[in-house]
């Protein structure tokens, strides 16, 4: 199971250098698995409602594999790698227009009671 959808990197996203900053891969990495649990009906609103209860992300790694820049389109690619009963870990990767993938990320998120 997976989610995928275009993005292009504004300049809010970016650094000095005009390309992605490490803050704007963490917002885009956030936004973009708040869309995929929505896509699920398993985002915090719906399991906080139903079940009383939150996701957190309790690990985030990034790895920058190839320069973003500002303007660029990337497609962002959103799949779990690992389901247990205490966390669920999501691989993102960013791809660019040839097809490299210029950022990958992992993140374990908890499912924590109110």
């Amino acid at each position: 199971m997976g989610y995928q959808k275009k993005i292009r990197i504004t300049t809010s996203m970016t650094d000095y250098s005009q390309g992605l900053s490490v803050i704007g891969a963490l917002r885009i990495v956030e936004d973009f698995l708040c869309d995929f649990f929505a896509s699920l009906g398993i985002d915090n609103p719906t399991v906080r409602k139903n079940y009383g209860a939150f996701w957190v992300f309790s690990k985030n790694k990034v790895d920058f594999l190839e320069k973003v820049a500002w303007g660029e389109e990337l497609t962002v690619k959103c799949f779990f790698t690992k389901i247990s009963a205490a966390s669920i870990v999501t691989t993102l990767l960013f791809q660019k227009e040839g097809g490299n993938i210029a950022l990958s990320s992992s993140v374990e998120c908890c499912f924590i009671s109110v």
